[in-house]
């Protein structure tokens, strides 16, 4: 469990660790004059150390919050170990962050009814609805697992508070790609519209809403990958890197500024190619789709080439295997080398033909289709509807 981070749920004099599973506050390791409190609030700590044989945990503390939040997905899988904990300790609790999440019980007896709907000194009775609109540019905001975040001070409040918006679509991988967002929404900024009941400097509640955040679904997620193909693919990259061949994850660290990973967005380089395919308008399109179906993906990963933007594929035939290089948009005939059948003859056939290829760039086919081995091939393309006659072949 050491290492672990969840959420404590405050409510009702609990400290909630799952839906069912609660604790005292006077099992946590808070101030006296809070263990009566009986605000909604929530803490995100860290486990720095879990003794099993007295069934205590001692935590950090990690973010205060004034609202219920969602426990981590994690959480219930120590349903166990929560119900037989005795005790929780902190390491430090932040007094100036304590009063703005869990608050202590407050002495009304001094109130008076001429006063009680208004004010008793700095004590406030009634809460104050609040309603503010923002919009913010998408560096201000934060993508994070099953909702956005953002952080703003509204009305008389004298510090920031973090506010959410809940999307089950949205995914804390999305943070690095975000600003394509903006692409597809055609707008560099999201617009919160923010109701809070706001009393004592604190947020009671609050609900926020953002039409941007309500449109991200499994559509827009699909539009999202297009986007990102489509943007990376028509960017002009000098083709000075030392590896002729790249996988799925060289191409990305060559294509994107902040070396994205290609996980972000896609399962895995075949996902990609098809996404590719679609925005392409490649007139290679049935060839590259006859080849993706063909390729051996559990034998070898796709390889990219990016000048002229092309793939390696392998083809699992019945007495060999087949090195195919095929061009994404160029009139660039077909080439495949053949290899033995064994995986090892495959690894070195593949490092002969990255040495080909680069070859071949600087110095031109000409010479190479001069003097190529008897175990190379050259198909030039058909480009008629018919399927069965994507390729001729000759030698």
């Amino acid at each position: 469990m050491n290492g672990t981070e969840f959420i404590i749920n405050f409510e009702n004099k609990r400290a909630y660790l799952t839906g069912k599973i609660f604790l005292p506050l006077d099992q946590l390791d808070l101030p006296d004059n809070f263990k009566q409190s009986t605000s909604v609030a929530s803490w995100r700590v860290r486990v720095l150390d879990y003794n099993s044989n007295d069934n205590r945990i001692f935590a950090e503390i990690l973010s205060y919050h004034t609202s219920r939040q969602p426990f981590s997905a994690d959480q219930s899988a120590y349903e166990y170990e929560f119900a037989q904990l005795q005790k929780i300790d902190f390491r430090s609790i932040d007094t100036l962050q304590l009063p703005h999440s869990l608050k202590a019980p407050v002495d009304k007896t001094a109130f008076t009814a001429s006063n009680a709907t208004t004010s008793i000194g700095r004590y406030q009775l009634i809460p104050k609805t609040i309603k503010e609109s923002v919009s913010l540019p998408l560096d201000n905001i934060h993508f994070r697992s099953g909702y956005v975040s953002f952080e703003k001070r509204i009305g008389n409040l004298t510090y920031s508070v973090e506010f959410r918006v809940y999307n089950s679509y949205i995914r804390e991988e999305f943070e690095p790609v975000k600003n394509y967002f903006g692409n597809i929404l055609k707008t560099k900024k999201f617009k919160f519209d923010i109701t809070a009941s706001i009393r004592n400097q604190e947020i009671e509640e609050n609900e926020v809403y953002s039409a941007e955040v309500d449109r991200i679904d499994d559509s827009f997620v699909e539009s999202l990958k297009l986007e990102f193909v489509k943007t990376i693919t028509s960017r002009k990259i000098e083709d000075d890197h030392q590896k002729t061949l790249l996988t799925i994850d060289d191409l990305f660290d060559v294509l994107t500024e902040n070396k994205i990973k290609a996980t972000v967005l896609f399962e895995d380089e075949k996902s990609f190619f098809e996404n590719m395919l679609q925005i392409s308008n490649t007139k290679h399109y049935k060839h590259l789709q006859f080849l993706a179906d063909k390729h051996a993906f559990k034998i070898m990963k796709l390889r990219f080439i990016i000048k002229p933007f092309s793939f390696i594929f392998l083809i699992k035939g019945e007495e060999k295997f087949y090195i195919v290089w095929e061009t994404l948009n160029t009139s660039e005939a077909t080439y495949i080398w053949q290899a033995e059948k064994d995986r090892n003859a495959v690894k070195t056939e593949l490092e002969k033909v990255s040495d080909i290829i680069k070859v071949i760039k600087m110095s031109g086919k000409t010479d190479y289709l001069s003097k190529a081995e008897d175990n190379f091939i050259r198909i030039s393309h058909d480009y008629s509807d018919s399927l069965a006659r994507i390729y001729k072949m000759e030698k």
